[in-house]
C-alpha cells in the first residue's frame, strides 16, 4: 500500500510513471548517470531527464524532487536510501531540494527487459 501511494506521488508530482508489475529494469552500466548537480536547501538548479528507464536512488539524506527550475518548494520527498525504478516518457526538467544541502540524487539509466 505504501508503495502505490508513493509512486502515485510521483507521478502526481513529476509526472513519472510507475513500472508495470512485470517489467524488468537492468542497469545500462555503458550509459552516464545522471546527477542533479545542487540539492540545497534553497534549492537546485534543475537537470534534464530525457525519455527512457531509470532507477532514482537518493543519497546523502532525504531530498525533495521538483519539476521546477530550482525546487524553493514543494515537490515530492523521497527518504535517504531510496532505489527505485521509473519509466521517464518524455525528456523533462528536474531539480531538488535538502535540509542539509547533503542529498545526492541521481538518475541511473537502466534498459526495460
Amino acid at each position: 500500500m505504501r508503495l502505490a501511494f508513493f509512486f502515485a506521488a510521483l507521478t502526481a508530482a513529476l509526472g513519472i510513471a510507475a513500472p508495470a508489475a512485470a517489467d524488468r529494469y537492468v542497469i545500462n552500466l555503458g550509459a552516464a548517470t545522471i546527477a542533479v548537480p545542487t540539492c540545497g536547501s534553497g534549492g537546485g538548479s534543475a537537470v534534464t531527464l530525457p525519455a527512457g528507464a531509470y532507477i532514482l536512488q537518493v543519497s546523502g539524506e532525504d531530498a525533495a524532487l521538483c519539476q521546477a527550475a530550482t525546487c524553493a518548494s514543494g515537490g515530492v520527498t523521497f527518504v535517504v536510501g531510496t532505489q527505485i525504478p521509473i519509466w521517464n516518457e518524455t525528456e523533462r526538467s528536474v531539480s531538488c531540494r535538502s535540509t542539509g544541502g547533503t542529498a545526492l540524487v541521481q538518475f541511473i539509466k537502466a534498459d526495460r527487459g
